[in-house]
């Protein structure tokens, strides 16, 4: 038997996947230095980890309000507006990442 940990991060219906729990910690806490330096009028700060280092796939995916471990579709553009505010879906990503809570889980997987 193998096994793979799955990790995503779960804000409000909406979820992506990531590559681990300690990327998605290192890129908030870099994004947050940014947003600092950003209101300090530093506008020479950048996030040091991109954010297709931190996303495994650049996809948002809904639950339609069936929980995380609900049936996963794909949010309509109209939904992350009217729900996270934003209409750009590199925007709605950040929004995730940066609000969302962060779930590990280990699935083991038969061969044979």
């Amino acid at each position: 038997m193998r096994s793979g940990a799955h990790t995503k991060v779960v804000y409000k219906n909406f979820i992506v996947f990531v590559q681990s729990e300690e990327i998605v910690k290192k890129w908030k806490d870099a994004e947050h230095k940014k947003m600092k330096a950003t209101l300090e009028g530093d506008k020479s700060v950048g996030n040091s980890v991109a954010l297709v280092d931190v996303l495994d796939g650049w996809k948002i995916f809904t639950t339609h309000s069936q929980g995380p471990q609900g049936v996963l579709g794909t949010p309509a553009h109209s939904e992350l507006e009217n729900e996270l505010g934003v209409k750009k879906e590199d925007d709605a990503i950040r929004k995730i990442l940066l609000e969302g809570s962060i779930q590990s889980t280990k699935s083991a997987e038969k061969l044979g």
